[in-house]
């Protein structure tokens, strides 16, 4: 223990992993903890500070609960703007999304935003995932 506070007395920065990573390299030939066990020891010493937790984003735009109650109920499409190929060509970004698992089911590149062309990717999507 007094290794582990001695290292992270010299580098205040380094978290349990890189503490872990540092040790297993410059000693071999001693049993270094598993880095969540030296998290356990920095904080036991006070030597970590506590952070604050993110709160979670609301899966719907407006904040409400998703529609879909379990995955697969509904998707959400996007086309993500445009950009150019390595050939110069234009392409149009479309994505489809699992609204409750947020599961990226296509990511396609189309030469236009017709909508025939997107109700093709929709199609395939829905033979692939709904059968």
């Amino acid at each position: 223990m007094d290794l582990l506070v001695r290292v992270r007395k010299q580098r205040p920065t380094w978290g349990p992993k890189k503490i872990c990573a540092y040790l297993l390299h410059a000693c071999p030939q001693l049993e270094v903890p598993a880095a969540s066990a030296i998290g356990s020891i920095l904080k036991l010493f006070g030597m970590t500070k506590a952070r604050h937790r993110r709160r979670r984003t609301p899966m719907s735009q407006d904040g409400s609960e998703p529609r879909g109650q379990h995955p697969n109920a509904v998707w959400c499409t996007d086309f993500k703007g445009q950009l150019s190929t390595a050939d110069g060509t234009v392409a149009y970004p479309l994505t489809l999304m699992d609204e409750r698992s947020r599961l990226l089911l296509r990511w396609t590149g189309l030469r236009h935003t017709s909508v025939s062309r997107a109700k093709a990717v929709f199609e395939s999507c829905v033979d692939r995932f709904h059968s």
